[in-house]
């Protein structure tokens, strides 16, 4: 399985890429930077990172169809592909609604924005010419001006049932968010694959990706409250299906979305206790957390992602942790 992990994008450009050549020096896969809020530009980012490393792929995750119009996406992807001799991946998701509602962005339904942003930029990225038009975003006889030095894939990242059908039929790779159980992720991958097969696809060659919180740490109750907020939010915006296969019932789901919708700064044990956590992270000492993510690969991943948030990478040491599990993992028999 490989190993990747997401760079929180609010250093430098020199220190985000000494993370990411540290990493390609241990042989991480797979390293990710986010587009969902307001910190430094991923795509200037990416483009630093790219010239100064040479294997390691490099993702742009995860990537929004709202807040940069698809044509703006398609070329700056293309041109961070002229630059060094690993791989790319384009992942685009919903994004943050309130980072979304800062830049004053268009509203949309999700699923229909996102399948068609994948189709759109599918054809810029071939050389086509483009007209199209949805409420997000406008093209007439649109066409970049170059053709990437290699192919991108696109991936999906979504917790919505019929988001992750759409990505089985169109996308190149799914990214699993927040769901730590491997029978709820084997369903999700189940979904995958019959939505692939329907479209004449072969659903062997779609990338899944486990994108979990995962803190191998013996102070486990410090781990917990540091991502207890965060998986609250998560579960106040999934889908009644997702929710259903993780098993959350209709009035916990309630009082937590509740809480949210209120403005919670923070979300409390009462409402969300480990053991509900534990449903959608990976908490607890490192063999247990290899142990669980060894469970997600025999129920379809074949990627992990390690995922932070600003409260992980400051509390505790997020790149040891990477390793850490990469070596772990590496080191099973």
């Amino acid at each position: 399985m490989k190993v990747s992990f997401c760079v929180m994008p609010d250093r430098t450009v020199r220190d985000v890429g000494d993370s990411v050549v540290r990493a390609e020096a241990w042989g991480a896969d797979v390293a990710w930077i986010p587009d969902e809020g307001h910190m430094r530009d991923p795509y200037v980012l990416l483009g630093g990172v790219a010239s100064r490393t040479t294997d390691i792929t490099l993702g742009i995750g995860i990537a929004n169809p709202y807040t940069r119009h698809p044509m703006q996406h398609a070329r700056a992807i293309a041109t961070a592909a002229d630059l060094g001799s690993g791989n790319l991946i384009f992942g685009i998701g919903a994004g943050l609604r309130h980072a979304r509602a800062a830049a004053g962005a268009p509203e949309g339904n999700f699923l229909q924005t996102t399948r068609d942003c994948i189709a759109v930029m599918k054809r810029l990225l071939m050389g086509e010419t483009v007209t199209f038009e949805n409420p997000v975003f406008r093209l007439v006889d649109a066409a970049m001006e170059f053709v990437p030095a290699r192919p991108v894939p696109i991936y999906v990242a979504t917790a919505h049932a019929e988001a992750f059908r759409m990505a089985g039929a169109l996308a190149d790779g799914v990214i699993v968010g927040n769901v730590a159980e491997p029978d709820s992720f084997a369903e999700i991958v189940r979904w995958i694959r019959e939505a692939a097969e329907a479209a004449a696809r072969d659903p062997d060659s779609i990338d899944i990706v486990a994108w979990n919180f995962v803190l191998p740490v013996d102070d486990t109750d410090s781990a917990y409250e540091c991502v207890r907020t965060m998986i609250g939010r998560s579960i106040a915006i999934a889908h009644r299906e997702v929710r259903a296969l993780l098993a959350i019932d209709q009035a916990p789901w309630r009082a937590i979305h509740t809480a949210v919708r209120g403005g919670a700064g923070a979300i409390t044990k009462d409402l969300v206790p480990d053991e509900l956590v534990d449903r959608l992270a990976i908490v607890g000492s490192m063999p247990s957390c290899i142990r669980r993510l060894t469970a997600l690969e025999q129920a379809g991943a074949r990627m992990i992602c390690v995922r932070p948030s600003l409260e992980v990478v400051r509390s505790f040491d997020y790149e040891a942790m990477v390793r850490g599990l990469a070596e772990g993992l590496r080191g099973r028999r």
